[in-house]
């Protein structure tokens, strides 16, 4: 059995995308090679933990920003000691690198999966002199594994060859996204699911909803996530005195998110920048139809007025307008949501995900 040494530098129960997408993968292919996860402890939680019938290896010690600070130079001793036939690298951070050198150290097969939906220039500008190690993270000898045609282009640009490169989208659970239940929410709702940062742009959806509240006096917003701009986006709504109609319900335990989508008639992100984008399939999957911009990896699954609609890029007027279309057209939301669901079931479900892994990791 092949042994796989995965490096990223947040795990369970620090979780986005790409953490339940590892988890996911892992769990599924787990009886046919021996996975050894190692992560940054952060915070007062076991060194070692078993996880789903996988070994998980926290180093640090415990404090978030140290852990992070010393996540590469841990990472690299660590696989100094331990054998792996695939060292695998996590997103475009310092378990890519770690994952780079350990497989040259050991002279191991090394797969780097590539999901950050942030831009060059914003990398740019949070690395600073630092960009540098960026860069080191792709090169001309690993095997790249990304979730959208967009990541693949930025590779190349990066001078990845293109026969290194395989597109694997992230899955979403059917089972856990999915709505049996009665609805409970009666108006109109609007809701949108994301790290409260400037590329998610919920700003924009905010500037939007109180067009959409000429049309639709009773609808109310839904927003569900946390960040560095919360307290700027709740002002915002103070300001345009919209407050008692917007939700601000913060992290939402992976598992209880279905609860929200639910209750909800339109889903929401007009993203400037995106890799994939899980939260968009999640929501298709629960019967919402969605709204998000052409951008980044967005069009790899929504296909406009079919599987989703498309809105522009920070123009809150136009976003508007896609949301009251999808509250008023309920032929064509339904047929959003049909469609939707059908390219789910062929395309993201995880099983068929963790299959394409396995091909990969051969």
């Amino acid at each position: 059995m092949k042994r796989i040494l995965v490096f990223t530098l947040a795990y369970f129960p620090f979780v986005g995308g790409a953490e339940i997408a590892l988890r996911e993968v892992a769990t599924r292919l787990k009886g046919k090679y021996e996975f050894q996860i190692v992560t940054a402890r952060m915070k007062s939680l076991p060194t070692t933990e078993i996880m789903d019938g996988i070994l998980v290896h926290r180093l640090g010690f415990g404090i978030q920003w140290l852990d992070k600070l010393l996540f590469l130079p841990c990472a690299i001793l660590y696989g100094l000691f331990h054998r792996a036939d695939i060292v695998f690298g996590l997103l475009e951070n310092q378990a890519a690198l770690a994952s780079r050198f350990v497989a040259w150290m050991q002279g191991a097969k090394c797969i780097i999966n590539l999901q950050s939906g942030d831009t060059e220039e914003w990398m740019k500008r949070k690395l600073g002199i630092f960009y540098f190690l960026y860069n080191w993270v792709y090169g001309k000898r690993p095997q790249y594994v990304v979730l959208s045609k967009y990541l693949k282009e930025r590779a190349i640009q990066h001078g990845v060859p293109a026969g290194n490169i395989t597109i694997i989208p992230n899955g979403v659970d059917t089972k856990t996204f999915s709505c049996k239940g009665r609805r409970t929410e009666k108006r109109k709702n609007i809701i949108t699911a994301s790290r409260l940062t400037l590329k998610n742009a919920v700003d924009d959806i905010i500037r939007a909803f109180p067009l959409v509240k000429k049309q639709f006096p009773n609808v109310v917003l839904t927003i569900c996530g946390t960040g560095e701009d919360e307290s700027k986006l709740k002002k915002l709504a103070d300001d345009l005195n919209i407050s008692k109609d917007v939700r601000f319900i913060g992290l939402v335990p992976y598992k209880e998110l279905p609860k929200y989508l639910c209750n909800a008639d339109v889903f929401v992100r007009p993203s400037l920048s995106e890799g994939f984008g899980n939260s968009f399939v999640e929501a298709l999957a629960c019967g919402v139809p969605i709204i998000g911009t052409p951008v980044g990896g967005i069009p790899d699954f929504l296909v406009d007025r079919k599987t989703g609609l498309f809105c522009k890029v920070r123009n809150p007027e136009n976003l508007a307008e896609k949301i009251e279309l999808l509250l008023k057209n309920r032929k064509l939301s339904k047929t959003i949501v049909k469609n939707g669901q059908k390219m789910i079931k062929g395309r993201y479900e995880w099983s068929i995900v963790a299959k394409q892994f396995g091909e990969v990791l051969r």
